[in-house]
């Protein structure tokens, strides 16, 4: 089997599994991690207020998703392009940039997050009291921000063992802090929100403190540099950051939305049954996470050096091999859903089976396209990004005030289904059509 793939595989698409090995083992071990602390918090806390949980953290997710500029995606494709023409001065000022920005846009949030608490958390979630605790955890998990500009940084230099390093104490750190908050706090949710919020804190600390002191040899002249270096590229990346702005800020709000929706018109416990499904569905995309984080640095680059043909051809294989995965996959798992639901997390959350097969399949579909926009990215499609979770964003609202009301937690499971559906319809046929008119005027060339 490995003498296969070694002569199947073309060198971009080898490169691509060598950078995604070790995250591959961080996001396996990371997934364990999370799937222990899921069980400890689906049990301790109990379905409705395992619900409430999920929901504040949803919420949270959401309002901050509008502040977050996600500078790490600008500094991988942009300093892919410096690194490609051996500009580090430029590539200095640009991770200048991107921190005076995100702290700018940090503090902002906080005093907004506050603000809005206090006026719309009744609304979702139903235990009253909480929103200074809400606050706090807002705070701790806003420091996230900075967590995506170091790990950027990290894999735009191809670092992907420290990075994957750096996931595994995260997780440790939180997931110990989270059991210690279950077993002392399980009936005091106040204060058990006040320890995850410290694990959070904790974990973004290490996250950076460890990041910094890899790249530090890096960073040599960073304080004397001025960010006036990249003026002339100033329009280019406002422009592209307005846009991926917009999409991601979308499909955050369809990523959480769905909580936020079923929580506003159901009740707790069917959120608590769809956050069980979910977390076990899209366990499945820890096997494609490490390609993700590999791809898009390698793809920026593909396209700064123009080598069109060795990218289509990564994206054929890699396509192929997780299409004929998924299908495998997805027979064994319809054979034990409801004995894996139950041996997990136990006969109270027996109905999350068949939301988690739905989840579980919606993974795979993105899953097996996993590189869709990651591709639009690195064309500097951001435009069509945006529309295209726009257009998502209005059928997911659209149809969940429909069947929400009648079909609960499944219903949300298969809204998800149609969502990834149609985003690997348009992402695809988009990115690809684009790839083969650069392939054909370069043949032409």
């Amino acid at each position: 089997m490995i003498q296969f793939f070694r002569k199947y595989l073309s060198k971009e698409s080898k490169i691509l599994f060598k950078n995604s090995s070790w995250v591959f083992l961080a996001n396996i071990t990371r997934v364990l991690l999370l799937f222990v602390r899921s069980i400890f918090l689906a049990k301790g806390l109990g379905v409705e207020v395992y619900g409430n949980y999920i929901t504040i953290l949803a919420l949270i997710a959401s309002i901050q998703s509008f502040f977050n500029l996600n500078f790490g995606t600008i500094l991988i494709k942009f300093g892919a392009e410096y690194i490609a023409r051996n500009d580090k001065n430029s590539l200095l000022a640009l991770i200048k940039l991107s921190f005076l920005s995100t702290t700018i846009t940090l503090v902002i949030s906080f005093f907004f997050i506050s603000g809005l608490v206090f006026l719309i958390s009744d609304f979702f979630i139903k235990e009253p009291g909480l929103e200074w605790f809400i606050i706090i955890l807002a705070i701790a998990n806003g420091l996230q921000f900075f967590d995506y500009i170091s790990q950027s940084f990290l894999r735009l230099y191809y670092k992907f063992k420290l990075n994957s390093i750096i996931s595994i104490i995260m997780a440790v750190i939180e997931i110990g802090i989270v059991i210690i908050a279950v077993h002392i706090y399980h009936d005091d949710f106040p204060r058990f929100l006040l320890l995850v919020a410290l694990g959070r804190l904790l974990s973004s600390l290490a996250c950076n403190f460890f990041a910094f002191w890899e790249v530090k040899d890096y960073l040599k002249g960073y304080q004397s540099i001025s960010i006036k270096i990249i003026e002339k590229d100033y329009k280019l990346i406002y422009k592209f950051l307005t846009a991926n702005y917009g999409s991601r800020l979308l499909k955050n709000i369809i990523e959480q939305g769905d909580v936020l929706l079923l929580s506003s018109l159901s009740s707790s416990t069917q959120v608590g049954l769809y956050g069980v499904g979910k977390r076990l569905g899209y366990a499945v995309l820890s096997v494609v996470d490490p390609l993700v984080n590999a791809i898009f640095p390698q793809f920026s680059l593909l396209v700064a050096k123009k080598k069109y043909s060795e990218l289509m051809g990564v994206i054929k294989q890699m396509s192929l091999i997780l299409t004929l995965f998924s299908v495998l996959f997805l027979i064994v798992i319809y054979l034990i859903k409801l004995d894996l639901v139950v041996l997990v997390y136990g006969i109270e959350y027996i109905d999350a089976a068949n939301i988690f097969f739905v989840v579980m399949l919606a993974a795979l579909v993105a899953g097996s396209t996993f590189w869709n926009t990651s591709l639009l990215l690195s064309l500097g499609e951001v435009n069509y990004r945006f529309k295209m979770y726009l257009f998502l964003l209005v059928i997911g609202f659209a149809s969940s005030w429909i069947i929400i009301p009648i079909y609960s937690a499944i219903g949300v499971a298969f809204i998800l289904l149609l969502i990834k559906s149609l985003e690997a319809a348009l992402g695809c046929t988009k990115s690809i059509d684009i790839l083969n008119k650069f392939i054909k005027n370069d043949e032409k060339s």
